[in-house]
């Protein structure tokens, strides 16, 4: 993964291998930084989450969806 820092590129990777596991998962940024990944210091900052899920939709790896409610959820994409 070019042009990106070596924490985000940990959070990619937990995101990713979260939605391995669970590939039905969706979830809002906070819920991501809350519920998907290790409970570590700093990690589940959701500023540091939201640039990986940007990365991640840049990529293709995940996908956006707009709620009715407006909160958007991120998941596999289909």
């Amino acid at each position: 993964m070019s042009q990106i820092d070596d924490s985000t590129t940990t959070l990619v990777q937990q995101i990713a291998d979260y939605l391995a596991r669970h590939p039905h998962a969706a979830d809002t940024v906070e819920g991501i930084a809350r519920w998907w990944l290790p409970q570590q210091p700093g990690v589940r900052s959701v500023e540091r989450v939201s640039r990986s899920l940007e990365y991640m939709l840049k990529n293709n790896l995940i996908s956006r969806r707009t709620l009715s409610d407006g909160r958007e959820i991120y998941t596999t994409t289909k």
